[in-house]
């Protein structure tokens, strides 16, 4: 066990005495990567993540979400996940993989959900959110929006049922939850706090493995590479597999790549396992893909778009560079008085 460890430890100094190098080897693709990772953050995950942070952490605090319970009631009672739960998966499904971890995540630091329960509702809410796959996935790329909402909806069966299926292989998956949320509440200034961390979280990730691919030698630059360390970045790739771009995009919508993974890990704060769903991404693939091949067979669909193989993956919703620097350095500002202030009125905090 002790060898294992300090072999762990030598291959993690290694491998960032490595990526020094590279980084001083070839600055000018450091710093492209670097950049490029950086407007991601202000042009598109700030704007469109943080508020959906705030407002994920709200809904599932407020009696509104038991009005939305009769939503899932069908999915939940498949899955024998209490129907008190569903507010993790309707924040998964509309705001995506990364809102929903940081929610369980949170929940599960106020002891309101228990790690099995967070482990079944990663593995039923990591998707990605509909203003990624039907506006850049299926208007940027696939170039028909008709296309993008079922690729959405694909994406949602292949949760439901590869989540159903590993309950069957995994015991502790098919158990019946019960449900221990708790009548603990966040103020609204913790929520805040917890939204501006988790959304720094994800961009200095989004801006890691960006730095990374950008490093990499131009001749692995491609899809399966791309696809492997980023979903976004394996979205965008796919343009230069004509004609196989729509099934190239839904299988790095449905692997997620590395990057999503340790996202997940860290906004669940490492304390709920990603083997279950690690292991159900094996089913979740196959049955993503077969429903869009049915989709695409039974529902035809001209388009040309992807031919174009340097058409480059804008999302619809994008703020203006300094605007998004202005509103998140505000938000910081916000939180960082309201911690204070809290701090001055319970120093235990």
């Amino acid at each position: 066990m002790n060898f294992l460890l300090q072999a762990k430890g030598w291959s993690i100094g290694i491998a960032a005495l490595m990526l020094a190098g590279c980084i001083f080897a070839f600055p000018q693709q450091a710093i492209e990567g670097v950049q490029q990772g950086l407007e991601r953050c202000y042009t598109t995950i700030i704007p469109t993540l943080f508020p959906f942070f705030v407002i994920a952490d709200l809904f599932l605090q407020s009696p509104l979400v038991k009005l939305t319970q009769w939503l899932l009631l069908p999915i939940t009672s498949l899955l024998k996940i209490p129907k008190e739960h569903n507010g993790f998966l309707l924040t998964g499904w509309v705001a995506g993989f990364a809102a929903s971890a940081a929610s369980i995540g949170h929940s599960l630091q106020k002891e309101q959900i228990s790690q099995n329960q967070a482990a079944v509702l990663l593995t039923v809410s990591t998707a990605a959110g509909p203003s990624f796959v039907i506006g850049a996935v299926g208007y940027s790329i696939l170039g028909n929006v008709q296309m993008g909402i079922f690729l959405y909806l694909c994406q949602l069966i292949a949760c439901v049922i590869s989540t159903f299926i590993m309950g069957i292989f995994l015991p502790y998956h098919g158990e019946t939850l019960q449900d221990c949320s708790s009548n603990k509440t966040s103020s609204f200034p913790e929520i805040l706090t917890h939204a501006v961390s988790s959304t720094l979280n994800v961009c200095g990730y989004v801006v890691f493995f960006q730095l990374l691919y950008q490093l990499l030698p131009p001749s692995i630059q491609n899809w399966p590479i791309a696809c492997l360390l980023e979903m976004t970045l394996g979205c965008n790739e796919s343009t230069s597999l004509s004609p196989y771009v729509p099934f190239a995009a839904a299988t790095s919508i449905s692997l997620l790549g590395i990057c999503a993974f340790a996202q997940i890990s860290s906004l669940t704060y490492h304390q709920v396992s990603l083997l279950p769903l690690l292991a159900s991404r094996l089913f979740h693939l196959p049955i993503l893909l077969g429903c869009f091949y049915a989709f695409l067979r039974f529902v035809p669909i001209s388009t040309n778009v992807w031919a174009n193989s340097t058409q480059k993956l804008i999302l619809p919703l994008r703020m203006p560079k300094d605007a998004a620097l202005i509103f998140f350095l505000f938000a910081v500002a916000v939180c960082c008085s309201c911690r204070f202030s809290l701090y001055r009125q319970n120093p235990e905090l």
